[in-house]
């Protein structure tokens, strides 16, 4: 089996930084609206996240202070009450110099379509509350994680995602959503591009193409992101140590999984769970 594919982000997280995280489960909601994960963030100067390719849409949000953000080649100022749309594919770093920076963000699925999202990077003001929203699932999820007070905050960031970008069908064909479902549920398990493309129905050829064009990126990298995904999930939501979240996910070695982990996330899983976990 090729080697999982080299994720190249990287962070810088000082001491003082503090964040709240929620990953979205796969039949939740959030997570069929297009919602991969959010939270929110109290940054310190220092932070930095450097993202050479985003495989998910974001949408940072600043609720006090001001960042910068560099893309394209420029840099911008993140002022209070501005919202940066990063497109999938965008190649950015964001982070703060001075004073502090408290964010709100959301990861939305690069395989959907969101009429809101250019193909370039934007700053513009909000048009809802969206940032109360996400602190308010945020907070409960760290704290009480009432069920219905949950379901009422999710619902409620859906009704301002609806007013911050209109959401179309996944793209995707059957076969590759079918895939996917498949390969989310025998993570352990060993996927060479051969036995992806025969339990998808089609050649090797046509499932890059398929990928390509539906995801924007190689099987490989696909399957890399759907370890990763599960990963993060199991760090987050539950006590197993490294060494058996690892094999779960398909890395036999617990070293090489905390060092995708880390270019993937920014940090080793064990720093992760300790910023993120509730």
């Amino acid at each position: 089996m090729a080697m999982p594919p080299r994720f190249s982000d990287s962070g810088v997280f000082p001491a003082g930084t503090v964040g709240r995280l929620v990953s979205c489960e796969r039949r939740g909601a959030l997570a069929k609206a297009g919602v991969v994960c959010l939270g929110t963030a109290g940054t310190v100067p220092g932070f930095r996240i450097v993202r050479p390719l985003s495989l998910d849409h974001i949408v940072i949000i600043t609720v006090g202070g001001s960042g910068w953000l560099e893309t394209g080649g420029a840099r911008r100022a993140l002022a209070a009450g501005s919202l940066a749309l990063l497109p999938a594919g965008t190649t950015h770093a964001y982070g703060v110099d001075r004073g502090s920076w408290q964010l709100a963000w959301i990861h939305l699925d690069g395989r959907r379509r969101f009429s809101g999202i250019s193909a370039a990077a934007e700053v513009r003001a909000p048009r809802s509350p969206l940032a109360t929203a996400i602190a308010g699932l945020a907070d409960e999820h760290a704290g009480p994680r009432c069920a219905e007070a949950m379901a009422h905050w999710s619902a409620l960031i859906l009704v301002m995602l609806r007013r911050e970008f209109a959401v179309h069908a996944l793209a995707a064909p059957e076969s590759l959503t079918a895939l996917s479902s498949t390969v989310a549920t025998r993570l352990h398990e060993r996927w060479p591009v051969r036995r992806l493309a025969r339990t998808a129905g089609c050649s090797v050829d046509a499932l890059d193409a398929l990928c390509r064009r539906h995801l924007g990126i190689a099987p490989g990298r696909h399957l890399a992101q759907l370890r990763l995904r599960r990963a993060q999930e199991l760090l987050i939501g539950g006590a197993l140590p490294v060494v058996e979240i690892a094999p779960l996910v398909g890395y036999p070695d617990p070293s090489s999984f905390s060092r995708a982990f880390a270019r993937w996330a920014g940090c080793g899983p064990l720093r992760f769970r300790q910023r993120f976990a509730g």
